[in-house]
């Protein structure tokens, strides 16, 4: 197993894998296209990240894995100023690509984040700048950033959606999170610290829906895999709600519990009581996700895998989200700090 490490200038809170096929890979993906320096792409998987910093300005950052003289390293390939920390950042599904998957994400992707807004980011290769760059290269791995050498991609604004305040007069509520949906990768929906989710058609740039979802701050939200009509939310006040883009006046409330450092798994089947308890952490957890589906293979090591990270410096992982004891755990990382954010 390679271990990578990258130490961005300023605290992460935020990071995501591409989800571009795996098909699409090529031994100069990210390698200048000229000169003589020993850097040529590794893997071409891509990595998003966000800094949290308590000010106005703040940094996007999209890493890649290069190959140097003294091996593989993280290499930053694209920068960009964000306004205020990226409440969450996730790149376009693998279901918005068209034509040749291998050849299309190679050169250009989508990336999107919120904060005051939904921003929707293009990642697109610069094929001058890599030229530049590969003159200027001396080979050799670490910290790509310095300001005498330019970046091989750039990170564009294309939208900014606002979303619309309750009170006409006040400006528009911060987004706490947001999800892109597969199925129809067209339609975002977003959360909002004002009791909100907002559904988002991305072609026309308008806001098809919006509606109160909790009686307070809704902190996450999610569609069903599969689903373009279905999502969850969860809010301050306890609660997982399910909607319905096909049937908005009611919603179900599946679970309500008060704070506490158990992950429960629930059966959206049989709303009220989890099926299972994880146990493990100190404190209070701040990011769950699941292991990758395996490409559908019911044999694959990561099916029912869950991953939590907390303020208690521990990742831990589950080996399975069945019947088991509330404490056992496959794998424990301690980082002796605050965890934030997860991506598996």
């Amino acid at each position: 197993m390679s271990v990578f490490d990258y130490t961005a200038p300023w605290p992460i809170y935020g990071v995501t894998w591409s989800n571009a096929p795996s098909a699409r890979s090529r031994s100069d993906l990210y390698a200048p296209r000229t000169g003589t320096g020993t850097v040529a792409g590794a893997t071409g998987a891509r990595v998003a990240i966000s800094s949290f910093v308590e000010e106005a300005n703040n940094e996007v950052q999209v890493l890649g894995v290069r190959s140097g003289s003294d091996g593989p390293y993280f290499d930053a390939l694209a920068s960009t100023a964000h306004p205020y920390p990226a409440s969450k950042i996730a790149w376009q599904p693998s279901t918005l690509s068209s034509g040749d998957a291998s050849e299309a994400w190679q050169d250009r992707e989508l990336l999107a984040t919120t904060a005051d807004c939904l921003r929707i980011w293009e990642c697109a290769s610069d094929l001058q700048q890599q030229d530049e760059q590969a003159a200027a290269s001396s080979g050799g791995g670490g910290f790509v950033g310095a300001a005498h050498t330019r970046l091989p991609f750039s990170l564009v604004e294309k939208s900014v959606l606002a979303h619309a305040s309750k009170n006409s007069t006040s400006p528009p509520a911060p987004l706490t999170s947001f999800s892109w949906n597969a199925p129809s990768p067209s339609l975002v929906v977003t959360s909002s610290i004002d009791t909100t989710c907002t559904i988002w058609d991305l072609p026309t740039r308008t806001a098809l829906t919006q509606l109160i979802a909790h009686d307070r701050e809704v902190y996450d939200v999610d569609w069903c895999p599969g689903s373009s009509d279905v999502f969850a939310s969860v809010g301050a006040d306890g609660s997982v709600r399910v909607f319905d883009l096909r049937s908005l006046e009611h919603s179900t409330i599946i679970y309500e519990t008060a704070d506490t450092n158990v992950v429960s798994i629930l059966d959206v089947r049989a709303p009220g009581s989890p099926i299972l308890e994880l146990r493990g952490h100190a404190a209070s957890i701040n990011s769950v996700a699941w292991g990758p589906p395996g490409a559908g293979s019911s044999s694959s090591s990561s099916k029912g895998m869950i991953s939590t990270t907390s303020d208690d410096g521990q990742v831990l992982v589950s080996s399975k989200a069945v019947a088991m004891p509330a404490e056992d755990y496959w794998m424990a990382v301690v980082s002796g700090r605050n965890l934030r954010a997860l991506a598996v």
